[in-house]
């Protein structure tokens, strides 16, 4: 008698080649992702881990290519030092002023703007054209137009309201630097939450409305619910962008005066190349990304709740 043939899971995987990794990799379907797996393991995998490898060591300008290794003494001295734990204070307070503003203006103008208006889209560009200008060139126009002298900005303060304070002073620079983060970053919530406004179905905004939902109601009961998960979005990458504001700032206060503005990005950009104290700037970096790691995915793991809830 013959034998039986066998018929399984074991005897197919025995029947069918060994693939070898490069013959893998070099299948149609992946040639095609490498290459930006490649660009984003440069330009974001490398640096992170070239960072954390700084942040074991003393590096300094002089042995920056023999430092010693000293593991988590450089966290433990960031941990430690009041100038660190003041920038993350002042850094906190920029981020949650300056985009919790930007979250509820940036809303109410696209509300305005999601309806019928005469020169529409005129409105929608002069709303956006702040967000075009690079940041270096905002803090340099605002220091020209914040020059106590010869500044259009301080001039008719002090001629309409006799406010004669420097706005650049160690009261006012976080408040104006804000303001300013404020006129620039507020497009970009608006221009999300009007998209998102722009994709809702009109068909319950018109149930809504012939059930008696108008202005207040509407929006706190209808609409702030389907756009919700829309403003968290712009929310999570506005956070992530105000953590690291670093341009108008540096150009306009460089973290003064007093320490009144620096913020950790400038803090860090002081401690590495001002003092070069590589190591613990690498430090405060890699908690920085900590910090930030946490934040986003917290507001993550709300939104979801929320999207999940709705």
């Amino acid at each position: 008698m013959s034998e039986p043939v066998v018929l399984g899971s074991a005897a197919r995987s025995r029947s069918r080649p060994r693939v070898g990794f490069l013959a893998w990799m070099a299948h149609p379907a992946r040639l095609m992702v490498w290459p930006v797996v490649a660009v984003l393991l440069f330009v974001t995998v490398y640096p992170f881990l070239y960072g954390l490898k700084l942040s074991l060591y003393a590096v300094t300008i002089q042995n920056y290519f023999t430092a010693a290794f000293v593991g988590l003494a450089n966290y433990a001295a960031a941990l430690v030092d009041p100038n660190f734990w003041h920038s993350m204070w002042v850094t906190l307070i920029y981020v949650v002023v300056a985009v919790g503003v930007e979250l509820v203006v940036g809303f109410y103008l696209a509300v305005l703007m999601h309806r019928p208006l005469r020169l529409k889209r005129l409105w929608i560009a002069l709303i956006i054209a702040p967000m075009m200008v690079p940041p270096v060139l905002v803090g340099v126009s605002f220091v020209l137009q914040l020059n106590s002298l010869y500044g259009p900005i301080p001039f008719y303060l002090q001629s309409w309201f006799g406010f004669v304070h420097s706005l650049l002073g160690n009261t006012y620079a976080l408040p104006t630097l804000i303001a300013i983060d404020i006129w620039q970053w507020t497009p970009f919530m608006f221009l999300l939450i009007y998209a998102g406004l722009q994709a809702l179905p009109p068909e319950v905004l018109e149930a809504a409305t012939v059930d008696g939902a108008h202005g207040a109601t509407l929006l706190k009961n209808i609409v702030v619910p389907l756009v919700a998960p829309v403003m968290a979005v712009a929310l999570i990458f506005r956070v992530l962008d105000a953590f690291k504001s670093f341009d108008t700032m540096f150009v306009l206060t460089n973290g003064g005066p007093n320490y009144a503005t620096t913020t950790i990005s400038i803090y860090i950009f002081k401690l590495a190349f001002a003092t070069g104290n590589f190591g613990e700037a690498a430090a405060i970096n890699v908690l920085l990304i900590i910090l930030v790691t946490i934040i986003v995915r917290l507001l993550i793991h709300r939104t979801l709740s929320q999207v999940y809830e709705s």
